[in-house]
């Protein structure tokens, strides 16, 4: 965010209208960074342009009685005057509780993380060791996103942001309330969103203080959590990773067509140890379902990459889980898997399922059910 800068949202609109190809509405808004980008791609080749307008009509709308919206000061915070009652100090946000849970298909774009400015301490710890020399540093870690239902400056739909255990932000307005409501049944289910950040900061001599910038790779509502629900039984979700594609496909439409709709679809998907059988041949391999239906299964080659880590999660008597797209229609269709392979995994996490005591007798996919939720 720009330190010390105010703007009236419906003086934003209309250079955000006229002249929004050139970036003067982000020029006046303070974010000087994001206005070079947008003036030499032209509005970012028409497409930001339109954004930036939504934004700020988004925004007139949302404040009717305020004609000045204030960024950030470059006043220290504890002594700056906070317009809000009992300025941002008072209320201290929820940290994140139980399982974290990575989305469940990954976001092309980055999401701007707000009220980086409240946060000086978070962002001098995060940023501890780098140069002070005014020179930006750029880090990448993981975020946490919570609910925060009781914050009084928001509608009751704050959305926390905090990365490596410190608060670091929220989401502004606009995101918080689209997304409140998945993050709300995480939470009440005893889990809470992880995602992909990206900081950028540079120390500020004047004000001894970090100027700080948090990004996070934050996909659409809607792909957060997979089409279907999780089995009931017990399950090992495998980590994300690179993309698997799923083969012989046109051999079960019947399930696969139905899954279909605009775009990919994201769901979770049960890996099961089989014996294919070949006219001439038979070979080990990975049969995909999803709702108990097989779907495909993985060719000889790549099924030699993950069977390790099927057969270790089946000793257990536990399901394993990946995160599936399915495209197409119903009259042809593919199916991708994002996991990792056996020589990827973690050996923490490899240690914490080999802890768990084998099962009466090896559980092989093709003669246990699924138990999916009705």
């Amino acid at each position: 965010m720009s330190p010390g800068h105010r703007y009236d949202p419906r003086l934003a609109l209309v250079f955000a209208i006229l002249l929004g190809y050139l970036g003067v509405d982000r020029f006046y808004t303070g974010r000087v960074g994001l206005g070079l980008l947008k003036l030499v791609t032209f509005g970012g080749f028409g497409i930001w342009w339109i954004v930036d307008i939504v934004i700020f009509a988004v925004e007139v709308a949302q404040r009717p009685r305020s004609t000045v919206v204030e960024v950030e000061s470059t006043q220290p915070a504890r002594s700056r005057p906070d317009p809000r009652p009992g300025g941002p100090a008072a209320h201290k946000p929820p940290a994140p509780r139980g399982q974290g849970l990575e989305p469940w298909t990954r976001s092309s774009t980055m999401t701007e993380v707000v009220g980086e400015y409240y946060q000086p301490e978070t962002y001098e710890r995060l940023f501890r060791g780098l140069p002070r020399d005014g020179s930006w540093s750029r880090l990448e870690r993981t975020a946490s996103l919570y609910p925060d239902p009781y914050n009084p400056h928001s509608a009751g739909h704050a959305i926390t942001v905090w990365i490596d255990g410190l608060h670091a932000g929220f989401l502004a307005d606009t995101n918080a309330g689209r997304y409140f409501s998945v993050l709300d049944s995480l939470a009440h289910r005893g889990q809470h969103l992880t995602v992909r950040a990206k900081l950028a900061g540079r120390f500020e001599r004047r004000e001894g203080k970090w100027r700080a910038e948090a990004q996070i790779e934050l996909p659409e509502p809607e792909h957060i959590l997979p089409m279907n629900k999780l089995p009931n039984a017990e399950f090992v979700l495998i980590p994300a990773g690179r993309t698997l594609q799923v083969s012989e496909e046109n051999r079960y439409m019947d399930a696969l067509g139905p899954l279909t709709g605009e775009g990919d679809q994201p769901y979770a998907a049960t890996l099961h140890h089989i014996h294919e059988v070949r006219p001439r041949s038979s070979f080990e391999t990975v049969e995909v379902r999803i709702d108990g239906e097989a779907i495909g299964i993985l060719s000889k080659a790549t099924a030699e990459k993950v069977l390790p880590l099927v057969r270790l999660i089946e000793q257990r008597g536990l399901l394993a889980v990946a995160r599936a797209k399915v495209a197409g229609n119903s009259l042809g269709a593919e199916a991708t898997l994002n996991m990792i392979r056996a020589s990827e995994a973690e050996p923490a996490w490899v240690a914490e399922i080999e802890q768990r005591p084998l099962a009466p007798r090896s559980v092989e996919g093709s003669s246990r059910g699924d138990d999916w939720d009705d």
